[in-house]
């Protein structure tokens, strides 16, 4: 019947061509949009019940401010990236720890209104240690994270060593709030 095109829509009444085209588009239309709408239903509350809760911050859509990053060596010179230690991706470098070595990120555009209206400020990271001398295995490694204003200068140095958490499962570890005004003594 395909090849010899010879299948034929019965219809009962009188209808013309273009309201059967119509019916069936619409009718395709609603099954699909049926299917869908039960499938996201699905989805969704599958994915609610699987996420751990320590993940469930992640779900939240928010508005990534991404920076640029510099580097200085280890006698706190300009420098084009951090070091190789030997890891096959190229794009990852590291910085030596207890010299003058730094990553230094620069945002610039900053709507600073919006960072007030959403009451703190989130700073969302992810390190990796690499260790060339154990020391105490115990202990993680740690950083520290300076604040500074180019314009008027004003450094602000976050009063707490944060810990580098590479391998934990809660992914809010690698977060810092801080409050809208920073009061430093």
């Amino acid at each position: 019947d395909i090849k010899a095109k010879s299948i034929h829509t019965v219809v009962t009444k009188p209808v013309r061509r273009s309201e059967i085209v119509v019916g069936r588009m619409l009718g395709y239309t609603t099954v699909v949009s049926l299917v869908l709408l039960v499938t996201a239903a699905l989805g969704y509350f599958w994915i609610q019940r699987q996420v751990p809760d320590q993940a469930k911050d992640q779900l939240i859509a928010r508005v990534p401010v991404f920076g640029k990053m510099s580097f200085l060596d280890r006698n706190g010179l300009k420098a084009e990236r951090g070091i190789n230690v030997g890891d096959i991706w190229e794009y990852r470098s590291y910085i030596e720890g207890l010299t003058k070595a730094r990553a230094i990120w620069t945002f610039s555009n900053l709507d600073v209104a919006g960072l007030k209206r959403q009451g703190k400020v989130r700073l969302e990271q992810s390190f990796e240690a690499f260790r060339t001398y154990k020391g105490d295995v115990r202990e993680q490694v740690r950083y520290s994270m300076t604040l500074v204003n180019p314009t008027t200068g004003f450094r602000a140095k976050l009063k707490e060593a944060f810990e580098v958490h590479e391998h934990a499962a809660d992914v809010n570890l690698g977060v810092i709030e801080l409050e809208p005004e920073i009061v430093y003594n």
